[in-house]
């Protein structure tokens, strides 16, 4: 007989957990992908933001003031802060619903059994935390130019070397190699906001949010009719380093964020280790249309896959020599387009009731209105423009230079500024004679209206007949309304038009008196008077409008001085006082470290005319260089209907020209030693142009290698050939071996 089974007894003691425990953490780990993609969104609005303003190149702008007040009222700066915003809103939100409840990060604080809910001030502050952090991240994006692209430049014999297409550019070794400039950064304005948090929030935003958020979260729920916040402090150590650890995580997603779109977006245009273009039924014609692209972003990396093609891929580079015949835009290079008047606002339109009506659509470009041309040359005329475009601004700004005879000329290129002219002996004799002839002539008008036989050669003032003595139809009489003139009017001669209106009176007022003065403008006219006044004694650096403007200042100061305490009694300031007080100062405190943000340095200066505005882009003409190098040099073998040997003339003519100009804009540029705190004596540093001309060096001297030994055949100017040979510094008159 089988034993009955075994029952086993449970004591309940009131230790079991409760089924929540168990299933809350399983509902969170169910909830791990949403937290995960909301994360992913606050990320994503700065890889949105940095899409929608990225750039390449430096910003050209002569000072970090002029950077400032160029890019201060921008949509781009508008857009920074309100997308940093929003992802700081998004990742604090996330936070706060990870937190466990025991971390009291809610709106609403329960309190004890005993309590009233109340607004919790710990939920305001951790809040207002990530929107301060947001406000200083977007001043750090805008400083330091976080929208910028800085493509790898290849420079130096690597540029005209065939290299291997698997050895390329690996974004995540650039990447690896900033993680600790990450950190870094990630914790330096963790601090910074940690400390500056809790009074910013106690003085300045306190009240404020207390007032806007409580009417809102009475509307969910039941809370105090008190709408003063409480007198307890809500900066509890632990809820500080809760702010400073929310923070660190949040400035390390945005700095990865930014380093990684910089990383990535910097990659060689190659897809599969192919150019970009390969995949395209018309690869070539895909590559012209990038590079007459008006975007920035497309024409650079449209160049860069040019030079690529033209050091790495043969197949694709004999494909270019090969295509005869293409159709051509009819304006392919730069100095071929027509620049916009200066006078004339290009977005402004006649006004037109019609607007939408009378307006037309372009004629589309037909097959026959375009000109047969080659790939090669296409590209060859596109690459010489950029050459073509940097010779143009030198030139530009050349004209702008003052010559060294003019003493009062100004010192740099500011601006507008335009160079003084110095009248010479002919200049002031020339002048003294027309002002003498007019003078004459004058007198003698004078004395034939007295004598009566002035004749008006105005056209308007001419009838269209007559005046005939017979014609009593046309006979005036001497009370008629032509007044006194046509008493002296003879036969034969031109009868004036009838006047309308009596003569005026010379006496007479012709515009009624001014009104009164307002204050503002006695004070405007009393400066202009004090600036005339003492425009003897002003220093001639006062010719500028800012400077100009402080010694005017520091002249009225003194005289309001010496009118008060002085009693008029202590005398003026003289030149060289003037120039000790402010000028001196003024120079201190620009080569001083809190000066830095107005010098207009030189190589900001000369960026500006080389690389071109808004943005200086080098790489474009790098790879131009890079690209008509790598052509010519490749053609002796790979041309085979001699396509470059008609371009070979414009290749060399124009390396050498933008080789001189550059050296020669380097070199006759002027310091402007009060604006940039530099020295006469200190060097013109500028590696934007130091690179450009090495890059124009190296390809000139290879093509030169290349081409001298047949010279004749490709019908270059031996001008030209000496004239480039000089340029780099290769002998002129013996023969220059491969």
């Amino acid at each position: 007989m089988s034993s009955p089974p075994e029952r086993h007894t449970i004591v309940l003691t009131g230790n079991a957990r409760l089924y929540r425990d168990f299933f809350t953490p399983a509902l969170h780990r169910s909830f791990t992908g949403v937290r995960a993609l909301l994360l992913f969104l606050s990320i994503f609005c700065i890889n949105v933001l940095r899409v929608s303003n990225a750039h390449v190149g430096i910003r050209s702008t002569l000072s970090p003031f002029h950077t400032l007040q160029q890019y201060l009222f921008t949509r781009t700066t508008l857009k920074t802060f309100i997308w940093y915003s929003i992802s700081a809103w998004l990742f604090g939100e996330i936070y706060v619903w990870s937190n466990a409840k025991t971390a009291d990060l809610r709106w609403v604080s329960e309190g004890k059994t005993y309590e009233r809910p109340r607004l919790n001030e710990r939920a305001i502050y951790i809040r207002i935390n990530f929107a301060i952090l947001a406000i200083l991240q977007s001043c750090a994006h805008l400083f330091w130019d976080y929208d910028r692209i800085d493509l790898p430049l290849t420079k130096g014999m690597a540029a005209i070397v065939p290299r291997n297409p698997e050895n390329l550019y690996r974004p995540w070794n650039a990447l690896a190699g900033q993680m600790h400039s990450i950190i870094q950064r990630a914790i330096l304005r963790s601090l910074m906001v940690t400390g500056i948090g809790p009074p910013l929030y106690w003085y300045f935003v306190r009240n404020i949010a207390w007032a806007w958020i409580l009417p809102i979260m009475k509307l969910f729920h039941t809370l105090p009719k008190s709408s003063e916040p409480p007198n307890v402090l809500p900066f509890h150590i632990t809820l500080v380093a809760r702010a400073f650890f929310a923070s660190f995580l949040l400035v390390c997603s945005w700095e990865l964020s930014n380093k990684s779109m910089t990383a990535f977006t910097a990659m060689e245009p190659l897809k599969k280790h192919k150019p970009l273009t390969y995949d395209s039924k018309d690869p070539n014609g895909s590559l012209l249309t990038g590079l007459r692209a008006k975007k920035q972003f497309t024409r650079v990396f449209a160049f860069w896959e040019l030079a690529s093609i033209a050091q790495n891929f043969p197949k694709r580079r004999i494909s270019i020599f090969k295509e005869l015949d293409r159709k051509a835009p009819p304006t392919t290079r730069e100095h071929d387009r027509k620049p916009i008047s200066p006078d004339k606002n290009p977005n402004e339109r006649p006004y037109s009731p019609f607007r939408n009506l009378d307006r037309k659509p372009p004629a589309p470009t037909k097959d026959a209105d375009l000109k047969p041309s080659s790939t090669c040359s296409q590209i060859f005329a596109i690459t010489i423009g950029v050459l073509e475009g940097i010779q143009s601004r030198i030139d530009e700004a050349l004209k702008k230079i003052p010559s060294p005879l003019d003493p009062q000329a100004p010192e740099a290129i500011n601006g507008d500024a335009r160079p003084l002219r110095i009248l010479g002996t002919a200049d002031e004799e020339r002048i003294r004679k027309i002002k003498k002839a007019k003078k004459e002539k004058e007198v003698k008008e004078a004395k034939a209206r007295k004598d009566g036989k002035f004749v008006d050669p105005r056209p308007n003032r001419r009838a269209a007949g007559s005046f005939d003595e017979d014609n009593p139809a046309r006979r005036r009489k001497k009370d008629d309304s032509l007044g006194d003139e046509d008493m002296y009017a003879k036969p034969g001669d031109p009868r004036p038009l009838p006047r309308i209106l009596d003569p005026l009176d010379e006496k007479a007022p012709v515009f009624p008196a001014p009104p009164k003065p307002s204050t503002p403008q006695r004070l405007r006219r009393f400066i202009a008077e004090q600036a005339k006044r003492d425009k003897e004694s002003l220093p001639p650096i006062a010719s500028k409008p800012v400077k100009g403007a402080a010694v005017l200042v520091f002249h009225i100061v003194w005289a309001a001085i010496n009118s008060i305490f002085f009693e008029g009694k202590k005398p003026p300031p003289t030149l060289e006082d003037t120039n000790a007080s402010i000028f001196n100062v003024v120079i201190l405190l620009l080569k001083s470290p809190f000066g830095w943000f107005f010098r207009q340095s030189f190589r900001r200066r000369a960026a500006i005319v080389v690389l071109g505005t808004p943005y200086g882009d080098m790489s474009v003409i790098i790879n131009s260089i890079n690209a008509l190098t790598m052509l010519c040099l490749f053609s002796f073998k790979e041309d085979e209907f001699g396509q470059v040997r008609t371009e070979m003339p414009k290749v060399i003519p124009a390396l050498t020209e933008t080789k001189k100009k550059l050296e020669k804009f380097r070199d006759s540029i002027p310091l402007d030693t009060l604006l940039s705190g530099e020295t006469s004596n200190q060097p013109r540093s500028s590696p934007e142009i130091e690179e450009i001309l090495a890059a124009l060096t190296l390809g000139l001297t290879e093509i030169l290698k290349a081409v001298d030994p047949y010279a004749d055949q490709f019908r270059i100017s031996p001008a030209h050939l000496r004239e480039a040979k000089q340029a780099v510094g290769l002998p002129v008159e013996e023969e220059l071996a491969w």
